[in-house]
């Protein structure tokens, strides 16, 4: 997850001005390519690590994707003052009830 941050951030220096949505977007198509082969075989010992992997690129496109959103602004004027969108609010009430609160 650390990774695609950084990498994000090396390209924007680079004057590469869309890698933080293109890097995300990556991140989200790495995962999607590892996850179907995990769904399609009927090992386990190949199936987890695939799934672990899968996972990983899914959460590795929040840290480009998050940074794009407050170098933008992609958050609209109605949110919150806080500045943290409707969707940021949900993922965190979801991931919180689902580890069983906090």
């Amino acid at each position: 997850m650390l990774i695609t941050g950084r990498l994000g951030d090396w390209l924007i220096e680079r004057h590469h001005l869309t890698a933080r949505p293109l890097v995300g977007g990556v991140a989200f198509l790495l995962a999607a390519v590892l996850f179907l082969p995990g769904l399609l075989t009927t090992s386990l010992l190949v199936a987890a690590p695939l799934f672990f992997l899968a996972a990983a690129g899914i959460g590795g496109a929040n840290p480009p994707l998050d940074a794009a959103r407050r170098t933008y602004r992609l958050i609209y004027p109605p949110s919150d003052p806080s500045g943290i969108s409707a969707e940021r609010k949900t993922l965190r009430w979801t991931s919180t009830a689902s580890c069983g609160g906090g």
